[in-house]
């Protein structure tokens, strides 16, 4: 079977989860990650590969990069789910 690998950032919660169970539901390969580990639990219970990734820090991508291209051999599908909200008052 040709299975499509699916690598998502941010599946600690959220839409990135939810993405990852549909994904992988669908008979996907998934690859999810979060810079706390510890929100991805139940992920790798069911099947998905969890891994730690900062994607604010360069060297964190690549190490998981080129560890997801030696596991799997490739990324057919990237989800750039990981990011932050900054709040700010308005200017008066």
């Amino acid at each position: 079977m040709n299975q499509k690998v699916v690598f998502i950032t941010g599946c600690g919660s959220g839409i990135g989860r939810a993405l990852a169970e549909s994904f992988y539901e669908r008979g996907c390969r998934v690859v999810g990650t979060d810079r706390c580990p510890d929100r991805l639990g139940g992920l790798a219970g069911v099947g998905i590969t969890c891994l730690e990734l900062d994607v604010n820090d360069s060297p964190s991508v690549r190490k998981v990069v080129d560890e997801v291209f030696r596991m799997e051999g490739r990324i057919d599908v990237l989800v750039n789910n990981a990011g932050g909200m900054v709040a700010r008052r308005a200017l008066e």
